[in-house]
């Protein structure tokens, strides 16, 4: 899709450079040795198209990191362990993860209240190479989200655990046109 557009972008950016080189030497005749300008680099005209993608990546991979999150706290409030939502939205190793973490909650009898709340941005992209990918970080918050038992509702967590902490993610641009978040690792000492 991307390859496309870029295509695209850079054909219509030679033809309008064609286009105003051959305006601006209309009723005009340099003469012989004038020096005339180069139309821009195949490089340059480029450059348009991969800011682009470079835009549209990061804008997926918000999305499928709010969407992750979303899931997850869904499955850990409901007990869901299938993990169906999730998977809409990450792959492995993270998928297998997060499956792992929602079985061990249910059966020692946990679950969440409350809702976290996140605040990520993209800190770097690759769209040079297959698969693109996109770094998030993160600032997790779950100052208001607890893990308890499901028996009495009293906490389950640990004591002095951070609540607040910065969050690294990785997504990735699968070969059905989604972007999957497949690492995400909680940095607990980074507090934000």
């Amino acid at each position: 899709m991307f390859a496309r557009r870029r295509e695209r972008l850079t054909t219509v950016a030679t033809a309008v450079t064609l286009m105003a080189a051959w305006l601006s030497g209309c009723g005009s005749d340099p003469g012989p040795g004038a020096a005339t300008t180069p139309p821009p680099s195949t490089a340059s005209s480029a450059a348009l198209p991969a800011d682009t993608a470079e835009q549209e990546a990061r804008a997926s991979a918000l999305a499928a990191y709010d969407n992750y999150r979303k899931a997850y706290v869904a499955a850990a409030a409901s007990g869901d362990t299938d993990g169906k939502e999730l998977a809409k939205y990450t792959a492995d190793p993270l998928l297998r993860q997060l499956k792992y973490e929602l079985l061990q909650k249910r059966d020692q009898g946990l679950t969440t209240k409350g809702q976290p709340s996140w605040s990520a941005e993209v800190t770097k992209v690759n769209v040079e190479s297959r698969p693109f990918t996109a770094t998030i970080e993160d600032c997790f918050d779950g100052t208001n989200w607890q893990t308890v038992y499901k028996s009495n509702g009293k906490p389950a967590g640990v004591p002095g655990q951070a609540k607040r902490y910065v969050v690294i993610a990785e997504a990735a641009l699968y070969g059905d046109g989604r972007w999957l978040i497949r690492q995400s690792t909680a940095q607990r000492e980074r507090p934000c």
